[in-house]
């Protein structure tokens, strides 16, 4: 009897050890997931690539450390600038259609950045951006991306009209440059990864919903 009491309480103490465990690791990722994204902005055919991370503020306090329960990826954490929606298909397009010139082209880039003689000069962005619900989304996004529009992701639009402040500041550079975007599109959930999926290639009518 003393044997069968035993196992029961081990198999009790790896059990709840287990719960203990799951429940640390959810909360974990409810305060520190991120999230792909992308803010374009129609005017300039600019794209940029950012990290959505949980927005605290506006989540209820207890949202977290509810198991399975996660707030909104709505904060807008590191930036990065990708260049114009533009250029960047007339790159995808010359990795399809001519391979060795575009790694000659990315060893090139390489070279320079190894050398220090980058004429590239070091940049930091910021991104804030705020809901503007009635705007059409369709009519901010050119035809290219205009199959993302419909994309919905925990049943959460994916593409949403938004204004934006963006903020680049140069190393060694003050103050910094301010802009205020009227009418930008902020991309996120599935439809962010089918972007960056069509930005490796693959055509975005290849890709599933």
């Amino acid at each position: 009897m003393m044997l069968v009491a035993t196992k029961k309480r081990k198999w009790t103490l790896w059990i709840a050890t287990t719960i203990v465990v799951l429940y640390a690791y959810s909360v974990y990722i409810s305060f520190f997931s991120q999230q792909l994204g992308y803010v374009y902005d129609p005017g300039t055919d600019r794209l940029f690539q950012v990290s959505l991370t949980p927005n605290i503020s506006t989540c209820d306090k207890w949202t977290p450390l509810i198991p399975f329960h996660r707030c909104y990826l709505g904060e807008v954490g590191n930036v990065v600038y990708r260049g114009t929606l533009r250029s960047i298909e007339a790159k995808r397009n010359l990795m399809k259609e001519n391979p060795k010139e575009w790694l000659d082209n990315q060893n090139e880039k390489i070279d320079e950045l190894l050398s220090g003689h980058s004429t590239k000069e070091l940049e930091f962005w910021n991104i804030e951006y705020f809901r503007t619900p009635v705007v059409p989304v369709a009519e901010l996004l050119p035809k290219r991306l205009s199959v993302l529009e419909n994309s919905t992701t925990d049943q959460n639009p994916d593409v949403i009209a938004a204004d934006v402040v963006i903020a680049r500041m140069m190393f060694n550079a003050i103050p910094a440059e301010i802009e205020v975007v009227r009418n930008a599109v902020l991309i996120r959930g599935m439809a962010a990864r089918r972007l960056l999926t069509w930005m490796e290639v693959l055509e975005l009518d290849e890709l599933p919903n």
